[in-house]
């Protein structure tokens, strides 16, 4: 008897289920977008020139534009992993625009106010 082959629906199917390699591959994927994408931003005189004035500010150095792309590269998985827990872990991250009724802050902070004239630190008027 001949092994059998898979169907062709579990074929289909497995070319679409997630890989082990996919984040290393959307990671590779994310930097070739960040470095192409540096020069689609200076598409005008004044782009060209607010991104002097930033890399100026920051210290970057005079050949920045030359070594970012190698800056990127030396970017591992292993860091941009470990970033982002830094970052993302602490807890869910909300922004609140408006005057939200209810919304008290979490992290001690002032929290948003109903009356605009509430000072920080002071409890918002009650709404009559």
């Amino acid at each position: 008897m001949p092994p059998a082959r898979p169907s062709t629906s579990s074929s289909r199917r497995s070319a679409s289920w997630p890989r082990k390699d996919r984040p290393t591959e959307e990671f590779v994927k994310a930097k070739t977008y960040l470095k192409g994408s540096f020069a689609l931003g200076l598409d005008t005189s004044n782009r060209i020139a607010s991104q002097l004035v930033q890399m100026q500010l920051d210290n970057l150095g005079i050949d920045y534009i030359e070594r970012r792309p190698a800056l990127i590269d030396a970017v591992t998985l292993d860091d941009a992993k470990r970033v982002a827990k830094r970052l993302l872990d602490p807890g869910l991250l909300v922004t609140v625009v408006g005057r939200p009724e209810g919304v008290s802050s979490t992290q001690g902070g002032v929290a948003a106010s109903p009356n605009p004239a509430a000072k920080p630190g002071q409890a918002p008027a009650s709404r009559e």
